[in-house]
């Protein structure tokens, strides 16, 4: 392989990619095995895209597996990645650099990522931060599925934060955006989130209404 021409060892590198992501459960070792060729290949062809997505998958195993601090490190090193894709300097497979919109879709995905991390090591601050770097990305979009997905996230931090007034308002903002985006599920989702915080509260009469529409959702889509 290091005597095969460059168009060779990209297709290589792709197969390695699709192999990571194969392997993620049924092999984790396989699956590391391969996001290790992936990376020394990347790093061979000069391509921080693929860099990138292989340092974040890296982090998502390792937090996937709680192994917080390896995954801090994966995600320090995809986040070098992804700058050097923003950096507009060319690379051998893109001589005319990438586009904002590209560059935009992989941070989205780097920032709701990290903002997990940071979660289950504890900092809320860090959380928030990061999500919010990605709900600017989602709404320059238009992505209103993601949104809906960010803020029933935010409702349950605050829910487990004890914070129940910010957490009704999240759930109430998630509803709006699933409602927007025509999609059931993330109108079912935060009127779950919101009859706990009503149960909470002492709102019966409303937690059980919520239920009873998250329920006629949920009894029809067991999985």
């Amino acid at each position: 392989l290091s005597l095969a021409p460059r168009e060779t060892k990209a297709a290589v590198c792709v197969a390695f990619g699709e192999l990571m992501f194969g392997y993620d459960r049924i092999n984790p070792e396989r699956s590391i095995y391969c996001t290790q060729r992936v990376i020394a290949l990347a790093e061979e062809l000069q391509s921080p895209k693929q860099l990138q997505w292989a340092w974040r998958f890296l982090g998502q195993f390792y937090y996937q597996r709680e192994q917080y601090d390896s995954a801090a490190v994966c995600y320090a090193n995809a986040e070098k990645w992804i700058e050097e894709m923003a950096s507009g300097k060319p690379t051998p497979d893109r001589p005319e650099g990438y586009d904002k919109a590209e560059i935009d879709n992989v941070l989205s995905s780097f920032y709701a990522n990290r903002a997990n991390l940071y979660y289950d090591t504890g900092d809320i601050e860090r959380t928030m931060e990061d999500y919010a770097r990605a709900e600017k990305i989602f709404e320059k979009y238009g992505w209103t599925e993601s949104r809906a997905v960010l803020w029933y996230n935010k409702g349950e931090i605050y829910k487990e934060q004890e914070e129940l007034k910010k957490a009704g308002e999240a759930y109430e903002k998630s509803l709006r955006l699933g409602q927007e985006a025509g999609d059931s599920l993330w109108m079912a989702m935060p009127k779950r989130g919101l009859a706990e915080v009503f149960m909470k509260e002492g709102r019966t009469t409303r937690a059980l209404r919520y239920l009873q529409e998250a329920d006629a959702y949920f009894s029809v889509h067991q999985d």
